[in-house]
């Protein structure tokens, strides 16, 4: 797959390495055009069973390339003519055009904005061959794996669990073999980030035993870790001990749940991020469902909307709104428990999650007329 729009960022990353620094890029869209008239590439038919639907404007897709699988054959057997300086030039290009992409791809997917969300998603199906060879040559180099963030976000919106739990424990594998030197800084913190991905996937397969040991391995791992601003460095520790107790609520352990949800919610108030506290809220809200203090559970999952709606993220909203239908099911409120899980199917509609979008429907259907 390629781009077109976006070959220009490409030529720049290639230009600044000195294998093509006098390098005639000027016949770059002719050499491209050819390769179309050849039927080497092609643009992308949202028609085709294989192509995914794109939220793009009409006649965007002409901006889109499909390869044919004969072109990088032909283009591999002319690449291994040329000098080993040349083809490594090629390599760190490419590989530094996709930390670019993947960066935006990733903006793409945070976007509170529906069908911003949807062309990320659409962009990282169509890349995904490109960006996971991109972060294979990171891997290699031991440097960044910011592409394996932006892999990760794609697996996790498009609900592909075991996906997320082989490129997690392939990543985390290859950073074993990095040098103690480049556990400080922003490299250190990848590290550690990355092991907090596989702790997290450990969690959602329902490997609890597994996932506390992770996580517990992570928070010590953070709390060592150096060369990084520290509020950066505390709100990561926030997040893990949040996700402790997460897995302690799953092993029932709520007490416990409870004295790690406290941990995070002090540390993103002392350092002043609102927004997160809106995730600790929503769980102090379940474990209070949990143990039937139904007033104490709304409240929490009240003040959880407040914040999501305060800044606008709609998506995280279906979620506190589902809690909360189901919360006045448990009450046998079933008018209210109907009007909160409708709205949280239509946001789940909105931003195209089939996978919620069913489970809400299914509680629906069964609550009584």
């Amino acid at each position: 797959f390629i781009l077109r729009s976006g070959m220009g960022n490409y030529v720049d990353e290639l230009q600044q390495l000195a294998p093509f620094q006098d390098y005639p890029f000027e016949e770059f869209e002719t050499a491209i055009q050819e390769a179309i008239n050849w039927g080497l590439l092609s643009n992308l038919s949202p028609s085709s069973s294989r192509s995914p639907q794109p939220p793009l404007k009409r006649g965007a897709n002409e901006r889109l390339l499909r390869i044919q699988p004969v072109f990088p054959y032909f283009l591999r057997m002319k690449l291994n003519q040329q000098d080993a300086a040349m083809r490594e030039a090629l390599r760190e290009g490419f590989k530094r055009h996709y930390l670019g992409l993947a960066g935006g791809y990733q903006q793409l997917m945070k976007s509170k904005q529906a069908q911003e969300r949807q062309l990320g998603i659409f962009f990282c199906q169509l890349e995904y061959e490109n960006l996971y060879n991109a972060l294979q040559l990171c891997l290699e180099k031991q440097e960044t794996v910011a592409i394996f963030f932006c892999l990760f976000q794609y697996f996790e919106l498009i609900n592909d669990i075991q996906s997320n739990l082989k490129l997690s424990e392939f990543v985390c594998q290859a950073q074993a073999a990095y040098p103690a030197s480049l556990h400080t800084g922003r490299i250190g913190l990848h590290i550690v980030m990355a092991q907090e991905r596989l702790a997290s996937c450990y969690l959602n397969t329902q490997n609890y035993t597994q996932a506390k040991a992770a996580y517990q391995q992570v928070l010590e791992l953070y709390q060592q870790l150096t060369g990084v601003e520290e509020r950066q460095k505390q709100l990561y520790i926030a997040t893990t001990y949040h996700q402790l107790g997460n897995v302690a609520v799953e092993l029932r352990e709520y007490e416990q749940a409870k004295l790690y949800y406290q941990q995070a919610l002090d540390i993103y108030i002392e350092f002043r991020d609102r927004f997160s506290q809106a995730s600790t809220y929503h769980q102090f809200g379940r474990v209070a469902e949990e143990l039937r203090e139904y007033e104490q559970a709304k409240h929490y999952y009240q003040q959880a909307l407040d914040i999501k709606i305060e800044f606008s993220d709609r998506y995280e909203q279906a979620s506190t709104y589902g809690q909360l239908g189901l919360l006045a099911e448990a009450q046998e409120n079933y008018a209210e428990a109907r009007v909160n899980l409708q709205t949280a199917l239509e946001i789940f509609l909105e931003y195209q999650d089939d996978y919620w979008a069913g489970v809400t429907r299914e509680i629906l259907e069964r609550l009584p007329d």
